[in-house]
This record gives structure tokens, sequence and C-alpha cells, in this order.
């Protein structure tokens, strides 16, 4: 059996003297995995970068044996980001988290378009805006989505300021206001991408994710990766 796509290099790992085991997030197969003999080779250093976007043809005998991957570079992004700490991390944490948090072989071309067009963003002055809308995304994909279209207690959609830390769900001031310290403030940048980008509304973005990522790991014993980590930790002295 045959797979011929296009997929964002999430993962590479040693295999043998001199192959790889790479991990594509695919546009039309899902997560894939599969050998590259020779993946070692010197030459295929710059081809083989993590957040690459790849061509590659997979081919198999069954659905359980990885398989054998051909891969030719469709573009990179990195050496557009190359000399800015933060991109170059937000970068990686993407990867990572697709390659820990994404199961394999589930389709969603939706997922791999944001992701990829997150990537290419990194590029721009404000990428953190577009990072956090992925992460929610990623929240979604992963069964934890959060709920911020009306109050999960009245129903309206009107001045919505709460998220209840145990359903992820929107709650507005009124409903809210009694158990205020126990809920979260709807961050800026989730109501509204346009925000400003303060340390004060980086924070709350990732108060709220890290609290959701937890809750996600603690079920299914997922790591969340240390890129990740410290490009919080940078963006919060900007």
């Amino acid at each position: 059996m045959n797979i011929t796509d296009e997929g964002i290099l999430a993962a590479k790992f040693k295999y043998g003297e001199s192959s790889l085991i790479l991990s594509i997030l695919s546009k039309n197969h899902g997560l894939q995995k599969g050998i590259l003999k020779g993946g070692m080779a010197q030459k295929n250093k710059s081809l083989l970068e993590i957040g690459n976007i790849l061509k590659f043809q997979k081919s198999y005998r069954s659905e359980e044996s990885l398989g054998f991957l051909k891969v030719e570079m469709e573009e990179s992004y990195l050496y557009k980001i190359l000399f800015n700490k933060n991109k170059l991390l937000a970068l990686a944490s993407i990867c990572e988290l697709i390659a820990e948090f994404i199961p394999e072989k589930e389709v969603d071309e939706d997922f791999y378009n944001l992701s990829k067009s997150t990537i290419v963003v990194l590029q721009k002055e404000d990428f953190i805006r577009y990072y956090i809308q992925w992460e929610l995304k990623l929240l979604e994909k992963i069964g934890i989505g959060l709920d911020l279209e009306k109050c999960a207690v009245s129903h309206t959609s009107d001045d919505l300021y709460y998220i209840s830390p145990k359903t992820g769900k929107a709650v507005c001031r009124a409903v809210g206001l009694p158990y205020h310290d126990k809920l979260f403030l709807i961050p800026a940048l989730f109501k509204d991408m346009k925000s400003a980008i303060t340390a004060e509304n980086i924070a709350e973005s990732f108060n709220v994710l890290n609290h959701f990522f937890k809750m996600f790991t603690a079920e299914y014993h997922k790591k969340i990766p240390f890129t990740r980590e410290q490009l919080i930790k940078n963006l919060y002295i900007i």
C-alpha cells in the first residue's frame, strides 16, 4: 500500500545506525510515522529540520507496520525566523505538541491547514496572537475545547466574562460575580485576536491554557514540552 501527501515534520528519532523514524502531520492522512533509510546522512540535515513542510511517499504492508518513507522539501520557514529565539521556540512547541498529543492517522485537514498557516505567520512580530489561537484549537482537537459562545448557566451570549475551570464553559458577569475567585477571566486574546500584545494579556491567556492542558496530561499521562514552557517564561517578561 502507498500514501502520497504533504505534511509538517513534527519529530524525528534515530533508528538503527543510519536511519530515522519521522513523525509527519499530513494533510490528508493524519499523523503518519515511517522509516527514512539513510536519514542520518549529512545531506539530509536541512531537509529534515523540525517544522519543515515535506512532500512524502509512504509504502507499507499493513496498517500496523511503520512503513518506509521517501521525502522531499516543499517549504522551510525555519530560516525566516532563525534569529528570533521566541519564534524558534514557538515552532518547536507546535511540532512537539503535535507529536505528543495528536493521535496517529486521525484525518483533520482543517487542523493541518491551521497548523501550517500558524507556522507561516511565525514570521510576524505579533505571532503570539496566532500561536494562542492555535493552542485553543489544539485543546478542541484533543477533546477539551472551550465553549465561549454563551453562558453555561443563563445561556445568554451577552457580557461573557468568566471561564469555569471545571467545564471550560463561559459564564456571564452577573452569574459569575459571586464565584469570581473560583473562575478564570476570559483573556482578551481569546475574545479578540486584535487585542494588545501585553505581558498581562499573554499571562492571562497561558494561565487558562496551562490549566486545561494539565487536565489533559494528567488524565492521559502526556508531557507538556519544555520548549513551550520556555516560550511562556520568555514571553512573561516582554
